[in-house]
């Protein structure tokens, strides 16, 4: 993340790597039983692509992984928030990006909790 930094510093249009790349190595460290070397890497994405679905998506991915289920929801609203400005999704991927993360959102976020019966009221009409 350092070398990455230092370089936008220098020059804030480098690009050293791809959403793909990144999301690559955090499966791969993912796979290794190593959940916060690929939490890392998918934030480092989210740092350095801000604008990107994908990038918050997959970090949303990988917290859930993780077991990390308030965080993922997070992740996963704020990848919602960015599809319809979204530079690099079509009129197409949008929809069903937005579909996806609506699912998932809805998966994740706790049901509310059932209202208790008031068994007074039943009493007080006798």
């Amino acid at each position: 993340a350092g070398v990455y930094r230092r370089a936008r510093a220098a020059d804030s249009s480098a690009r050293l790597f791809g959403v793909g790349d990144l999301n690559l190595f955090a499966f791969r460290f993912a796979r290794q039983n190593r959940p916060d070397v690929a939490i890392a890497f998918q934030q480092l994405a989210v740092e350095a692509f801000t604008r990107s679905t994908n990038a918050a998506n997959n970090l949303g991915n990988t917290y859930r992984e993780a077991g990390q289920t308030a965080r993922a929801l997070e992740w996963f609203e704020k990848a919602l928030a960015l599809v319809d400005a979204d530079p690099d999704l079509s009129a197409t991927d949008k929809a069903q990006s937005r579909t996806l993360l609506q699912q998932k959102i809805r998966q994740l976020r706790p049901s509310p909790a059932p209202r208790p019966i008031d068994t007074n009221k039943d009493q007080q009409a006798d």
